[in-house]
């Protein structure tokens, strides 16, 4: 029985800021909000793959809102500690944003596969 190879490709375009960025959303707003976006997003992803997307961009896709998810999830966690207030929670979202898109416009095209 021969095993297919399996790749994770990543493209840096607008829609890698868009996963990111839900993903960020996603898991700061909180457990069940998290749930649910993540449930959305997968299911979207499934109908990609059942459309003909290529297995190896889906997987991509889905690192991608994940350290988005992953970054929200500990932006909120430090909040919740009472480390972080909420006005510099919304300052560092927004940097976050603001990085994602200029790391956008500088490596527009380059692809990561692995």
């Amino acid at each position: 029985m021969a095993v297919a190879s399996f790749h994770t490709e990543i493209k840096f375009d607008w829609g890698t800021v868009v996963h990111f960025l839900y993903g960020l959303l996603s898991g700061w707003l909180g457990a069940w909000q998290s749930a649910v976006a993540t449930f959305i997003f997968i299911f979207k992803q499934a109908l990609d793959v059942k459309g003909g997307e290529n297995t190896s961009e889906t997987s991509g896709d889905i690192a991608e809102f994940a350290s988005g998810l992953l970054v929200g999830w500990l932006l909120a966690r430090l909040g919740q500690t009472g480390r972080l207030p909420i006005a510099i929670q919304l300052v560092i979202l927004v940097l976050i944003a603001i990085v994602a898109t200029v790391s956008i416009l500088l490596l527009h095209k380059w692809q990561i596969r692995f």
